[in-house]
């Protein structure tokens, strides 16, 4: 079956959403280099240890943000029984309501009795009722949060689903709901829905931006912060926990010309920035222990290793067929050494029989080559290039297939480098 516009916005949904899910069954392996693993054997590492003989690796940065899809504005495609795909809930004020619920009416059009296979929801935060011809499906699911058993919807049945999302925590919360029917015309649509949670502090700048600097910069920053809700508030304590080389020097605390309470925050950013940090934020607490708020601070910092691609989906593929794919790392500084140590597994919903990881260096002596590789959007030093080859094999069990992966290196300067990748393999 071709892949469709539909099956793509599930597999990018999963990728967001897919958080919850790595937090069960995960695996830490090692894959040493110039061999073929199945993630069963480790490398001994050379990297220093402390007292405890633990290893003392940097720490792997946070991967660039990636935009949340949504059917959010989108035409209902012909043959989708659901009369809406998308639902807006508004904005609100953190911590004022506990969740909020909406509704996705549906219908099955034909004259053939269907079944839902499964529903599955993006996150715990969503909690789901089901309704046909007014009475209410229980959903009855297995320990892999599948339906136990398909649900039959008669031949032009009326019903709902009904979505209750859970608005604790701060910014914009986006759920989706993935829908698997026996209908040849919507054997699988993912439905979606968001709502925006607003902090009660306004702050100026509203980020941070520092733009591109090295590790070794210094960089000061301001910012103004003042309740929407209160005339008189307090910041109490800056939390300890901070990014590396982060650091808050002044909280002013003023007042307006009306009375109003407002603090001016001034804080650097360096030097010793890990290499390839991209800031972080630093949490406020408040008199409200219920409103707290953070100041967030974006930078990137000059990276000496690059990778492509850092994900990708090998969205939906037959499960008889395995599937490969390779990622490249290579120093931006051309006349520096780099030499990748292992490949360490961090999460995997994936079977360690069923996915190889390989390690190949460039070849000695390559004469310069500069090609362009699809979707890279440059040009990539092939003869300095090290390629990690992925492959899942044939016959992997489950409906979802993730990796997340990191890179370490033997020299010392480089941040270890991360890599993931979901698919959906079919029968």
């Amino acid at each position: 079956m071709r892949p469709t516009i539909f099956s793509l916005i599930c597999s990018w949904v999963f990728l967001v959403f897919g958080g919850l899910a790595f937090g069960q069954g995960s695996q830490e392996r090692g894959v040493p280099s110039d061999s073929l693993q199945q993630g069963t054997s480790t490398k001994p590492s050379s990297k220093p240890t402390n007292d405890e003989g633990i290893t003392n690796f940097p720490p792997i940065p946070a991967p660039t943000p990636t935009p949340y899809p949504t059917n959010k504005g989108k035409k209902i495609p012909e043959g989708c029984w659901f009369k809406k795909i998308h639902i807006d809930f508004g904005t609100f004020i953190e911590n004022s309501r506990e969740n909020i619920t909406g509704e996705y009416p549906f219908e099955n059009a034909t004259d053939d009795p269907h079944q839902i296979r499964n529903i599955i929801p993006s996150c715990k935060c969503q909690k789901l009722r089901l309704f046909i011809a007014g009475k209410e499906v229980r959903l009855e699911r297995d320990n892999n949060l599948n339906l136990k058993a398909p649900i039959t919807i008669p031949p032009h049945s009326k019903g709902k689903l009904v979505l209750t999302l859970d608005l604790s925590g701060s910014g914009k919360r986006i759920g989706d709901i993935r829908i698997e029917t026996t209908d040849p015309r919507m054997p699988s649509f993912t439905l979606t829905a968001e709502a925006l949670l607003k902090s009660p502090y306004e702050l100026s700048p509203p980020i941070v931006e520092l733009g591109t600097i090295v590790p070794t910069a210094k960089v000061s920053f301001t910012v103004t912060v003042r309740n929407t809700l209160k005339k008189d508030w307090k910041i109490v304590k800056v939390n300890e926990a901070m990014p590396p080389a982060m650091k808050v020097d002044k909280i002013e605390r003023k007042k307006d010309e009306k009375g109003g309470v407002y603090y001016v925050i001034k804080g650097t950013y360096g030097p010793n920035i890990p290499e390839g940090s991209i800031g972080g934020t630093i949490l406020f607490h408040t008199d409200d222990p219920k409103n707290n708020f953070q100041i967030e601070v974006r930078a990137q910092v000059a990276e000496k290793v690059e990778l492509f691609p850092s994900f990708w989906t090998f969205d939906r593929f037959p499960r008889s067929e395995p599937q490969e794919k390779v990622v490249y790392i290579w120093p931006t500084n051309e006349s520096e050494k780099m030499t990748i140590d292992r490949v360490e597994v961090l999460r995997a919903i994936l079977p360690k029989d069923y996915y190889e990881l390989k390690i190949v260096p460039p070849k000695k002596g390559a004469k310069a080559d500069y090609q362009l590789i699809e979707g890279a959007g440059k040009k990539i030093p092939l003869h300095r290039t090290w390629k990690i080859i992925v492959r899942v094999k044939k016959g992997v069990p489950g409906r979802v297939v993730r990796l997340k992966c990191a890179v370490y290196f033997k020299e010392e300067g480089f941040v270890p480098k991360v890599f993931h990748f979901n698919g959906f393999p079919h029968d």
